[in-house]
């Protein structure tokens, strides 16, 4: 399944993320990172911030929604990379206001 990069699923995160990335839920936004091969011998991080477009809808049926399952939105995205996921997580979380 193709999805926008601006408007994705934890579900969709889930399947991008790579054994040296995360995914966190912090309340309402989710922060994501995956490690990268930049070539030559290097190798970093991504840093990207979402925020919730829809809330859960809680109970059984086929009306009810994980926050897993809700709309996301991108709201920032590092224009660096970073050592480690930690290094990622940290300038992640100072996006969030």
């Amino acid at each position: 399944m193709e999805t926008n990069e601006t408007t994705v699923t934890m579900n969709d995160l889930q399947m991008q993320t790579d054994s040296f990335g995360a995914l966190i839920q912090y309340g309402t936004h989710v922060i994501a990172t995956n490690w990268v091969n930049l070539g030559k011998d290097k190798q970093g991080n991504t840093a990207k911030v979402y925020v919730a477009l829809e809330e859960p809808v809680f109970g059984f049926g086929p009306n009810s929604k994980g926050f897993t399952e809700c709309a996301l939105g991108l709201v920032a995205e590092a224009d660096e990379y970073f050592q480690d996921a930690g290094h990622a997580i940290a300038w992640a979380m100072n996006q969030i206001k």
